[in-house]
């Protein structure tokens, strides 16, 4: 409630995946709550598991209710608005969420961490096509990877997203067969397994038992013959602009403290004031002249890979300023790419003399089947 007085949206979405009859109490706290507050004008919509869509609609607070059994139509007329134009691009969010890929490495390295699993999600709704998933995760492996050294390494864990599983058991066992075949392109040393059932409710053990199954079986066909599906040209161009985007948002908050900070990308409240002022920023899209003119190189497939199973911005203003600077440098060209990230120990972003551009990808070639430096 708190975070709904500063922000003042205009729609608040609620998801809930757990037990209904938890669910259930926690409603009625909330409608107790919005009893004692003025929040005329203000809509709840709400996504979960069909028993929590029940709850959800019995409620009376939410004047939408998802449970993952709409069809694509009734989706798209959902979001399409009065107007029945079609919804903004989710690219802002899938920037930020490279970005936030990278930070979240960055920052693990510099409090000293030597091995870090990244996990990487692949559909994180049943709408995300599998060639734009895996050019967003190729992304964040470029950006977390490149600063591998003797003292830090990543493992890279794939999984699926449970709100791209169908409640029909039967379409969820083809859904997370096909979401594991397009992880192993990216040579994981994890796989971690989401229930079949998980569209409709919590996995049960047999549930759990009987994915595990599957994926077993999906590994067992790729190392076979891996199919070298990552150098299709639309993965590597997206990938290419999922860099250059958040090239552009890292440097945005570089720039956002208003007092000495040894490192924007380390200091709490310099991380936090994008998140204050998303409100504010959320219409501004980050520029499409930003491209790389060559595509990073294509991480190889491994057929060699070691694969475990396991159950299982501130602000515009900042910005604009940002984008005219680089604007300037270039003689009013497209926005010039911004230093790279250093995550060498110590070093200080605005500081630091070691800034090749981020945009090649890193191709080790002693990498090619065990992905580690």
């Amino acid at each position: 409630m708190a975070a709904i007085d500063e922000q003042a949206p205009d729609l608040v979405a609620v998801s809930y995946r757990l037990t209904p009859d938890v669910l259930a109490r926690l409603l009625a706290q909330l409608a107790a709550e919005l009893e004692q507050r003025e929040t005329a004008g203000l809509r709840w919509g709400f996504g979960g598991t069909p028993p929590a869509a029940e709850v959800a609609r019995a409620s009376g607070i939410f004047a939408g209710v998802f449970s993952g059994r709409e069809s694509q139509g009734q989706l798209a007329r959902s979001f399409a608005g009065e107007s029945g134009a079609p919804s903004p691009s989710a690219r802002p969010a899938d920037t930020i969420a490279v970005a936030a890929a990278f930070l979240a490495a960055y920052n693990a390295k510099q409090a000293g961490v030597r091995h870090y699993v990244a996990q990487y999600l692949f559909n994180p709704s049943a709408c995300t096509a599998p060639a734009m998933d895996l050019a967003k995760i190729l992304a964040k492996i470029d950006l977390i990877e490149e600063p591998h050294d003797e003292d830090f390494t990543s493992l890279r864990e794939t999984r699926a997203g449970l709100a791209s599983l169908s409640a029909d058991p039967d379409v969820a066992k083809g859904q997370l067969a096909a979401s594991v075949y397009c992880q192993l392109a990216l040579g994981p040393q994890i796989a971690h397994i989401v229930g079949i059932s998980e569209g409709d409710h919590a996995a049960l053990p047999e549930e759990i038992i009987e994915s595990a199954a599957i994926v077993r079986g999906v590994i067992e066909t790729h190392f076979r013959s891996p199919l070298g599906m990552l150098a299709a040209p639309e993965i590597q161009r997206r990938r290419a602009e999922f860099i250059a985007d958040a090239r552009v948002l890292l440097q945005a908050i570089a720039e956002l403290p208003d007092r000495p900070v040894a490192d924007p990308w380390t200091d709490l409240p310099t991380l936090a004031r994008p998140s204050r002022a998303r409100r504010a920023a959320r219409m501004r899209r980050l520029p499409d002249a930003v491209r790389p003119s060559t595509p990073p190189e294509t991480v190889a497939d491994s057929a060699d890979s070691d694969v475990r199973t396991a159950v299982g911005g501130s602000e515009r203003r900042a910005l604009n300023q940002s984008r005219r600077r680089h604007d300037t440098a270039r003689g009013g060209d497209a926005l010039a790419p911004p230093p790279r990230a250093c995550m060498q120990p110590k070093c200080r972003p605005q500081q630091c003399g070691r800034l090749p551009a981020l945009a090649a990808a890193i191709q080790r070639p002693d990498r090619a089947s065990c992905r580690r430096p």
